[in-house]
C-alpha cells in the first residue's frame, strides 16, 4: 500500500502552481474561520459558502435567496458593512443560523478554501476538529495543508495545527515533506496552554485589541467537534469519519 504524503504549505501564494486534482487539501485558519466555520455547522446552519470577495458574497446570496442565507465575514477582524454576522464563532449559535446557508467572505480563511474548490477533496481545518479530520484523510494519496495565513503574513497558529496534523498522520504511516516534518516541530514547542499560545501570536493580539479575546478558548479547544466541513459543490457540509 502506497504511504500517504503530507505537505504543508506555510501561504496559499504557491496555490496556482499545484495540480489540486490529485491532492485532498486542508485549508486551516484557526483564527478564526475554519473555528467559525465548524461552530456554525455544529449549530445547525444547512452549510457554509466560503467566497472570495464582498461583491462574491452579495451576489451568492442574492441567487440563493436572502430569507434562506445569512451574509458572514470580516475585514481586519471587524463585520463587514450589511453583513448579518462577523467573524466571531460565539456569533454563529443556533437560535441564529439553524436551517440558514451562511455565505461567508474572510480576509484568510474564506479566500483559501475558495481557492482550493478544485481540489479532489477540500476541507476547513482547525484545532477544533483536529482527529476528525485525520480520520477522514487516512488513505488519501497527497494531504496538503494550507495555512490561510494573515493577510501576506505567515501565521504561527495556522502553521501549529499544521504541524499537529502532520505529526497525528505521520502517526497513522504518513510520510511528511520538508515543510510538514519542520511545522511537526514547531507545535511539539507549543504543545501546552494553547489559548496562551494563541493571545501571544500577531493575530491573538489582534484579536484582544478588537474586543475579540473571548474567541481564543473557544479557537483553542481541541478536538471539540467530531466532524469535518468538507466542501461539495461549493458548499461545506458536515461529515463524520468512521
Amino acid at each position: 500500500m502506497t504511504r500517504s504524503v503530507v505537505e504543508v504549505l506555510a501561504g496559499p501564494h504557491a496555490l496556482p502552481e499545484l495540480e489540486l486534482a490529485e491532492r485532498a487539501c486542508v485549508v486551516i485558519d484557526v483564527l478564526r474561520a475554519g473555528t467559525t466555520i465548524a461552530h456554525a455547522l455544529a449549530a445547525g446552519a444547512r452549510g457554509v459558502v466560503p467566497v472570495a470577495t464582498v461583491e462574491d458574497a452579495m451576489r451568492r446570496a442574492q441567487s440563493l435567496g436572502r430569507e434562506s442565507t445569512l451574509l458572514g465575514g470580516e475585514r481586519g477582524c471587524r463585520k463587514i458593512d450589511g453583513f448579518d454576522l462577523g467573524n466571531s464563532p460565539a456569533e454563529y449559535v443556533p437560535e441564529v443560523v439553524r436551517g440558514k446557508t451562511i455565505v461567508l467572505s474572510t480576509t484568510n480563511g474564506a479566500r483559501g478554501l475558495a481557492a482550493c474548490a478544485r481540489a479532489r477533496r477540500c476541507v476547513a481545518g482547525a484545532f477544533v476538529n483536529l482527529s476528525a479530520t485525520v480520520r477522514l484523510l487516512a488513505g488519501e494519496p497527497t494531504i496538503t495543508l494550507v495555512c490561510a495565513g494573515s493577510g501576506a503574513h505567515f501565521s504561527q497558529e495556522d502553521f501549529v495545527c499544521a504541524g499537529m496534523l502532520a505529526e497525528r498522520l505521520e502517526a497513522g504511516g504518513a510520510r511528511l515533506d520538508d515543510g510538514a516534518r519542520a511545522a511537526r516541530d514547531v507545535a511539539r514547542g507549543a504543545a501546552g496552554d494553547l489559548a496562551a499560545f494563541l493571545a501571544g501570536t500577531d493575530h491573538g493580539r489582534r484579536l484582544e485589541e478588537a474586543g475579540f479575546g473571548s474567541d481564543l478558548p473557544l479557537a483553542a479547544d481541541v478536538d471539540r467537534f467530531d466532524f469535518v466541513p468538507v466542501l461539495t459543490d461549493g458548499v461545506l457540509g458536515v461529515v463524520r469519519p468512521e
